[in-house]
């Protein structure tokens, strides 16, 4: 993590939760911008060292 304060994803199936909102743009750094309809918790497991820790975003 790079200290961001929001985490996006284009795949609904990576949401361990998922509420739909109205759409909120998102600038991104080319000058253009993305609509998000949703938000909710990401589950991941990252490698860390030998192993593989669970997070969530």
């Amino acid at each position: 993590d790079c200290g961001a304060s929001r985490h996006y994803s284009p795949n609904r199936d990576l949401f361990k939760s998922f509420t739909m909102i109205s759409p909120k743009p998102i600038h991104c750094a080319d000058g253009k911008s993305i609509d998000a309809i949703g938000e909710g918790d990401m589950e991941m497991q990252l490698p860390n060292g030998d192993k593989h820790e669970k997070i969530t975003l």
